[in-house]
């Protein structure tokens, strides 16, 4: 399982750079050695001073911070790098949580490590936030192409021409774009609205329910947070919708939103820690579908992926109390 997590962060970090923040000489340079082997940059720091001028001065992709330091601790350095940066990934690695958590919720960081940190979680945890940050990076990339098409077709003579999406993006052969479309038939009709909708959607969706799971490892599965995530896979449903032969996968998303909408808090009972791992399970899984979908620009795989979605899901039915499956059905899981 290790060996498989760290093939795979050495991918999606190799372009990334992490901030660490660390006062021990011996564990900083440990981190930094340790890191140094996935991530493009790792910056080092032995204060909260340190690291924020650092963080001013570089592009940090992640910052894991300690919390007790000299100068400025861990969560004072959050807040002013909150104040730069509401989207910044922040990781929290300290053996002082307890007295901090309110603080931490407050600032809304990502992760929280106690030291010392069991290697294979700390990797599974970098690993889901570096996904993230390259699919966030490479939708910045379609919004703007996108811009670039709408522009492109508000002219006024192509306005009076009647020129479609589809027509523009043909008249770029190396157009990456073009080609995802393709994957979906030749003859399928893509209209630019949806394009824009999901391009600017599905990134959001993807840090909201990052944060919704973040919440639910800090305060367990609560009302709000059960809502939440119904909304969320919800959403993601109506995006899908959107988009030709992806029907299934939409249907998949809308199962989940109303697993989590028919969830009585107090009728069913549930150990909080096996719906979280569950939880991280189905969060990998839905980035494991947009990587292919919107980075590797294929649809081969799609069956399979909404097979494991949907897997991923009737797992946590059954944790929540709501289904019951024979014996040769859980042996499939």
């Amino acid at each position: 399982m290790l060996n498989s997590i760290t093939k795979d962060l050495k991918h999606y970090a190799r372009n990334l750079t992490v901030l660490v923040a660390e006062d021990d000489l011996f564990v900083a340079e440990e981190i930094q050695q340790m890191l140094g082997m996935f991530f493009k940059k790792v910056y080092l720091a032995h204060n909260g001073i340190e690291a924020l001028e650092i963080y001013k001065k570089k592009t940090c992709d992640i910052v894991l911070t300690d919390l007790e330091m000299p100068r400025m601790g861990g969560v004072e350095l959050a807040k002013e790098i909150r104040i730069l940066s509401k989207e910044q990934t922040i990781f929290v690695n300290s053996g002082y949580i307890d007295k901090y958590v309110i603080d931490l919720i407050d600032i809304g960081i990502q992760g929280l490590f106690l030291k010392p940190f069991k290697t294979e979680e700390f990797f599974q945890k970098l690993l889901v936030h570096c996904e993230n940050i390259q699919l966030k990076k490479e939708m910045e990339k379609y919004k703007g192409l996108i811009s670039e098409m709408a522009r492109k077709i508000e002219e006024p003579v192509l306005a009076k021409s009647k020129v479609t999406l589809n027509t523009i993006l043909r008249e770029e052969e190396n157009n990456s774009l073009e080609k995802y479309i393709e994957n979906f038939g030749k003859e399928t009709k893509v209209d630019y609205d949806y394009w824009k909708y999901i391009s600017e959607d599905v990134v959001d969706l993807n840090t909201e329910f990052e944060e919704t799971i973040n919440n639910i490892s800090l305060k367990g599965l609560t009302k709000f947070s059960k809502d939440e995530l119904s909304f969320i896979l919800s959403k993601y449903s109506d995006s899908l919708k959107l988009i030709p032969h992806m029907g299934r996968m939409s249907d998949v998303f809308k199962n989940g939103a109303i697993t989590f909408e028919d969830l009585d808090l107090n009728k069913h009972k549930f150990s909080s820690d096996e719906i979280l791992h569950l939880l991280e399970y189905l969060y990998d899984d839905i980035m494991n579908f947009f990587e292919v979908v919107f980075i590797d620009k294929t649809t081969e795989n799609i069956n399979y992926l909404a097979d494991s979605l949907d897997s991923s899901i009737i797992q946590i039915k059954c944790k929540l109390g709501l289904i019951q499956l024979e014996e040769e059905d859980l042996e499939l899981f």
